[in-house]
C-alpha cells in the first residue's frame, strides 16, 4: 500500500479502524487464491456429506473445482486446463477474494462461511456495460440506486431526528410478520426493482393480496409464529461444520455442562424443523384463495407444480424418523434410529459382533465343564468367568485365577482377554461414533442448504408482499396504482404524479389537512396532461421558488419518496402516476460538515453535487436543495445557475430534475434567456402563499413595499403553482422563531438598501 493511498484512507475514513496485508503472503495472488480453495475443499464438503443420512453419493464424476459457485467458475481461465488461472479482468477481484480468506482463516472461521458457497460477482452500478441500440438501462441494471446521501436525505430507513426508524419510510411499510421477511423488506426499499416485467408482476400480486386482505388473517397468524429459521439454518450449518477441520480448536474443545449446551443445539434444530413444517402449512393454505398473480402462484406452488417453493416433505419426514425428538430434548443427546447413519450403524455392529463372539465363548466353555457360568466384574475387571468350587477340578490350568467369593473362584481364561480388547475397541468406536453423530446429523441437514433457503426465501417474499399490500390498504383515502411505461425507442424518461401527498405525513400529520401537489417532468407520448399545474410541455427541469418554510424541500422528498413506492410495486397515495422506470435517485438537500475530514459545509454540497452530475443518466431523478448556501451570494448564485444550465442543456434528454433556490437573480437571469433554445427543457414554478389578508403574493400593496413589508402575515398554501414567487419572506420566519422585533426591523431596513443598490446597479449593467 503507497504512502499516498493510505494518507487517502486516513483522511477520508479517520474512525474507521484498518491494517495492511503484506502481499503474496497475506494478500494472496490469483494463483494461489484459486490453488487454496482447491486445497481446502471448502465447496466440496457439503456435496461429500450427502452420504450421511441419505445413503445417495454425490456424483463421482465431478472434480473438486465443479462443485465451486458458479459466478467464481467464470473467473476462471478456459484455456488453463489445470483451472488454476483466472482470466485478466477478474485477477483483482480474486486476489480481494484471496485476503478475505486469509483473514477468515486468521479467526478460524473460513470452513464454516466459505462452506456455504455465497460468492457472488459484484458489479459496481457505475460500471460500463455494453448496451444494444435502443435497449434500455433496465436489461443491464437490476435495481434502482439509492446511495448513502439519498437514503439518509430522504430518511428511507433512519430518522435524522433521532436516529430510530420512527418516522421513516420503511417504518411506514413495515408490517412484517417473521424477522427474515422484515430483513427482506428493508433490501427491497434499499434497491428497489427497476425493470417493468419484475414492478408489474409484483403490483399484480399486491392487488391480489388487496383483494384477499380479510382473509389473510389467518396466514399472518401462522407467519407470526414462525420462527426465525433463516438465522437457525445458518446456526446449523455452523454447528454441523465446527469440527469437520483438523486441528480446529472446535475439535478439542472441553465443554463444561455439555449436556445443557447439547439440549439449546436440539432445541434449536427441532425448532428449525417445526418452522419448516410450517411453513409447507402456510403454502397450501393459499391454495383455498384461488390466486392468479404470476408471482404469488409462483411463491406459494411446488416445484413439481411448476413453482418456486421447494417440496423438502422426504427430507421432514427423513429427520422426524431419524431419531426419538422428546427422548432427545430430555436428555441432551440423539440416538439415531438403526438404518439412518451408516457410520453408527457401523460401529454398532462392530459392537454387536463383539459382544456375541464373548457370549459363545461362555457357551462353550459352560458345555466343557458342565455347568453354567457366568461372567462378573466391572470396568478393566469386566468378564472374569466364574465357576462354582464343585466344579473346580474340570477347570484348564491355562485359566488365570483372580478371585474368589463364598462358593466361587473367577478366572481370566487366555483367549478372554483378545476378545475382550477387541470388544473395547468396538465401544469406543460406537463412543466416538455417538459422540460425532449430532454433527453428521446437523451437516446432512445442511448439505440441503439450497432447498431450504430456497423455501425460506419464498415465505419472505410473501411477507413482504402481504406487508406491501397492507401499507397500499391503509396509505390514504385515495391512492393509485402507479402505471408503467417501457422504454421504447420513441419514449423518453418523463414523469406524472396528480394529487401525490407525503406517504410518510399522510397517516401521521397531525398539524391539519395535507394538501396535495401534482408533479409533471417530462412529455408522456400520444396523452393528454392530467397535472393541473400549467408548465410547458416537455419540461425535464423544474426551478422551485417559494417562501421560506413554504414546502419545496418537502415537495420535492415527497415527489422521490412516491417514485421509490412505484417501484417497489405498491400502491401509492396519489390520484393517479404515471412515469417510466428511474435508474437512480440523486439528492442535495440540507447543510453538513464532516469536521474530522477537513471538509465544510460548501465543500460537502460541492461534492454530493459532483456525484450528480457525473454518474446522473436521462433516467435518473435529480433533487437539488438551494444549492450555494455556503458560500457568497455572487458565487452561490452563480454556481448553482451553473449547474441549473448543466443538467438541462449537457445532454439530448438531461434528467428529470427538481431545483429549488432563494436566489431570485438567478431566476431573473433564466427568465430573460427564455429564448434560447437550449432551455425550452426548463420551467420555473413556486410554492403559493397568501400575503397579509388573505391577499396573493403575486399582487402586493405599495404600502408592502416599504420598509415595514418585512413584518407582514404569511399564510403557507403549500401548492405547487407556476410562475416565480416575488420574494422569500425570509423576516417571517424570524418572526415565527421569535427573534426580536427591533433586530427584524433594522433587518428589514438594510435589505431594502441591499434591494437599492442592486437595482442600482443593474440599470447601469
Amino acid at each position: 500500500m503507497s504512502n499516498k493511498l493510505k494518507r487517502m484512507l486516513k483522511a477520508r475514513l479517520p474512525s474507521v479502524p484498518f491494517e495492511g496485508l503484506v502481499g503474496g503472503k497475506q494478500f494472496l495472488s490469483a494463483h494461489d487464491t484459486i490453488c487454496t480453495l482447491e486445497s481446502a475443499e471448502y465447496f466440496s464438503l457439503v456435496s461429500s456429506q450427502r452420504t450421511s443420512f441419505t445413503g445417495t453419493p454425490s456424483p463421482s464424476h465431478l472434480s473438486k473445482v465443479d462443485c465451486w459457485p458458479a459466478d467464481l467458475l467464470r473467473m476462471l481461465d478456459p484455456a488453463d486446463t489445470l483451472r488454476r488461472n483466472v482470466l485478466p479482468e477478474y485477477e483483482l477481484a480474486v486476489r480481494c477474494l484471496g485476503a478475505v480468506i486469509f483473514y477468515l482463516r486468521y479467526c478460524l472461521t473460513d470452513t464454516e462461511i466459505l462452506s456455504l458457497g455465497l460468492i457472488h460477482e459484484y458489479r459496481p452500478v457505475d460500471a460500463s456495460s455494453v448496451l444494444t441500440l435502443g435497449q434500455p438501462f433496465y436489461e443491464q441494471q437490476v435495481n434502482m440506486v439509492l446511495d448513502s446521501v439519498t437514503m439518509r436525505n430522504l430518511e428511507i430507513v433512519v430518522s435524522n431526528f433521532n436516529g430510530t426508524l420512527e418516522g421513516t419510510l420503511l417504518e411506514r411499510l413495515d408490517s412484517c410478520c417473521t424477522s427474515f421477511g422484515r430483513r427482506l423488506l428493508r433490501t427491497w426499499v434499499v434497491s428497489p426493482p427497476c425493470h417493468p416485467t419484475v414492478i408489474i408482476r409484483r403490483q399484480d400480486a399486491i392487488q391480489e393480496l388487496m383483494n384477499l386482505s380479510s382473509e389473510l388473517q389467518s396466514v399472518r397468524d401462522a407467519l407470526r409464529r414462525l420462527p426465525d429459521i433463516e438465522r437457525l439454518l445458518t446456526k446449523i450449518h455452523i454447528m454441523g461444520w465446527n469440527a469437520t477441520k483438523a486441528g480446529h480448536p472446535e475439535s478439542r474443545a472441553i465443554v463444561v455442562d455439555e449436556t445443557i449446551y447439547s439440549k439449546r443445539k436440539i432445541m434449536d434444530f427441532l425448532l428449525a424443523l417445526c418452522g419448516f413444517k410450517s411453513a409447507i402449512i402456510i403454502v397450501k393454505a393459499f391454495s383455498r384463495f384461488s390466486v392468479k398473480s404470476e408471482l404469488l402462484c409462483s411463491l406459494t406452488s411446488l416445484h413439481e407444480e411448476g413453482g418456486a417453493f421447494p417440496n423438502y416433505s422426504e427430507e421432514l419426514s427423513l429427520f422426524d424418523k431419524a431419531f426419538d425428538h422428546e427422548k432427545a430434548k430430555r436428555d441432551g443427546c440423539i440416538t439415531v434410529e438403526p438404518g439412518f447413519d451408516p457410520q453408527f450403524d457401523k460401529a454398532c455392529e462392530g459392537l454387536e459382533r463383539a459382544e456375541m463372539a464373548m457370549n459363545e465363548f461362555l457357551a462353550e466353555q459352560s458345555d466343557l465343564i458342565g455347568c453354567q457360568l457366568t461372567y462378573t466384574g466391572t470396568g478393566k475387571n469386566r468378564f472374569q468367568v466364574e465357576v462354582p468350587e464343585t466344579f473346580m477340578d474340570r477347570v484348564p490350568h491355562a485359566w488365570e485365577a483372580t478371585g474368589q467369593r463364598k462358593g466361587f473362584r473367577r478366572f481370566r481364561p487366555p483367549a478372554i482377554m483378545e476378545l475382550f480388547a477387541r470388544l473395547v475397541i468396538a465401544e469406543d468406536a460406537k463412543q466416538e461414533s455417538m459422540q460425532g453423530i449430532m454433527r453428521r446429523l446437523f451437516a446432512s441437514f445442511s448439505s440441503s442448504y439450497s432447498k431450504w433457503q430456497a423455501a425460506i426465501r419464498c415465505i419472505a417474499e410473501l411477507d413482504c408482499l402481504i406487508s406491501l399490500a397492507n401499507y397500499s390498504v391503509s396509505a390514504a383515502a385515495i391512492t393509485c396504482r402507479p402505471e408503467f411505461y417501457p422504454l421504447d425507442p420513441g419514449t423518453k424518461p418523463f414523469l406524472e404524479i396528480v394529487s401525490g401527498y407525503h406517504p410518510c405525513l399522510v397517516k401521521s400529520f397531525s398539524g391539519g389537512e395535507i394538501t396535495p401537489n401534482d408533479v409533471q417532468l417530462g412529455l408522456i407520448p400520444g396523452q393528454k396532461r392530467a397535472t393541473s399545474v400549467n408548465f410547458k410541455d416537455g419540461v425535464t427541469t423544474l426551478l422551485i421558488t417559494g417562501p421560506n418554510m413554504g414546502g419545496k424541500s418537502t415537495l420535492m422528498r415527497q415527489t422521490a419518496l412516491l417514485v421509490i413506492l412505484a417501484h417497489l410495486g405498491c400502491q401509492i397515495p396519489a390520484t393517479s402516476c404515471r412515469l417510466t422506470p428511474v435508474d437512480r435517485v440523486f439528492t442535495r438537500i440540507g447543510a453538513s460538515d464532516r469536521l474530522l475530514s477537513g471538509q465544510s459545509t460548501f465543500f460537502m454540497e460541492l461534492a454530493e453535487t459532483a456525484v450528480i452530475l457525473n454518474h446522473a443518466t436521462a433516467n435518473s431523478l435529480v433533487l437539488m436543495d438551494e444549492l450555494g448556501r455556503g458560500t457568497s451570494t455572487r458565487d452561490g448564485s452563480a454556481l448553482a445557475s451553473a449547474v441549473l444550465r448543466y443538467l438541462t442543456t449537457s445532454r439530448p434528454s438531461g434528467p428529470l430534475s427538481l431545483f429549488s433556490t432563494h436566489y431570485h437573480g438567478l431566476v431573473e437571469v433564466l427568465q430573460k434567456s427564455r429564448a434560447d433554445a437550449s432551455l425550452k427543457a426548463l420551467d420555473v414554478g413556486h410554492m403559493a402563499c397568501m400575503v397579509g389578508n388573505g391577499e396573493s403574493e403575486e399582487q402586493p400593496t405599495e404600502e408592502e413595499e416599504e420598509v415595514g413589508s418585512g413584518t407582514e402575515k404569511i399564510t403557507f398554501l403549500y401548492k405547487l403553482v407556476s410562475s416565480v414567487c416575488p420574494k422569500s419572506y425570509g423576516f417571517n420566519v424570524a418572526r415565527l422563531a421569535q427573534i426580536p422585533d427591533e433586530v427584524i426591523k433594522k433587518g428589514v431596513i438594510m435589505a431594502k438598501e441591499f434591494e437599492k443598490a442592486t437595482l442600482v446597479f443593474s440599470c447601469l449593467r
